[in-house]
């Protein structure tokens, strides 16, 4: 990431190259569900940087990244961090898969774009607002807590994504039973790439 071009070359060769040798075993768990980095909390990206290396916008998951799971209404944690994500240039955007009139409603208060009932890990969505604000996958980092659906649906549409721990330990029962299936991505794609990715966040 102190390389300006690193993260979004690898998000391009990794999703769009004409190479047609697909990775397999432990790298293609790693090339679906292990994001760029991992990092404590969204506060600590140096989105300054982000934007030098070519970055244009922060698609930022809503329950359990920017907000207590279910919140309605935007705390002060999430106003500064959507304000200084704005001060550093780029554009900040609430990606959910919360219905509609809560994501709205969240989005309102922070204030900030929102693509709401996203449907992540599926991508038609999301690609279209992307489409229509005509930015290309590799301008825009996702930031999520999520392997099944940030890290894939970012992977899916060759985005730069870097993957949070959860604002809070309470979780809905869907979600904390996803959480042992993460476990086991982890497992199969190798805790030593795993480590190195923490390493990564805290040296952005």
């Amino acid at each position: 990431m102190c390389d300006n071009s690193r993260m979004t070359t690898t998000s391009r060769a990794n999703h769009f190259s004409g190479n047609s040798a697909a990775p397999k075993g432990r790298a293609r768990v790693r090339a679906s569900f292990f994001p760029d980095a991992i990092v404590a909390s969204p506060d600590v990206i140096p989105y300054e940087k982000l934007r030098d290396a070519g970055i244009r916008a922060v698609f930022l998951d809503l329950d359990n990244t920017l907000a207590i799971d279910g919140s309605h209404q935007a705390d002060t944690y999430t106003k500064q961090l959507v304000a200084r994500i704005r001060e550093a240039g780029l554009t900040p955007v609430i990606v959910s898969n919360a219905e509609s009139e809560r994501a709205l409603a969240f989005a309102a208060s922070v204030p900030s774009d929102c693509i709401p009932k996203a449907k992540k890990p599926s991508t038609a969505i999301i690609q279209s607002y992307i489409a229509e604000n005509n930015w290309q996958p590799h301008e825009i980092l996702m930031v999520g807590d999520q392997l099944l659906t940030d890290v894939l649906c970012a992977r899916r549409l060759g985005m730069n994504i870097i993957l949070t721990k959860q604002r809070a330990k309470h979780e809905i029962i869907q979600i904390r039973l996803k959480r042992h299936i993460e476990k086991c991505l982890i497992l199969l794609g190798g805790y030593r790439h795993w480590k190195i990715l923490k390493e990564k966040g805290q040296t952005l």
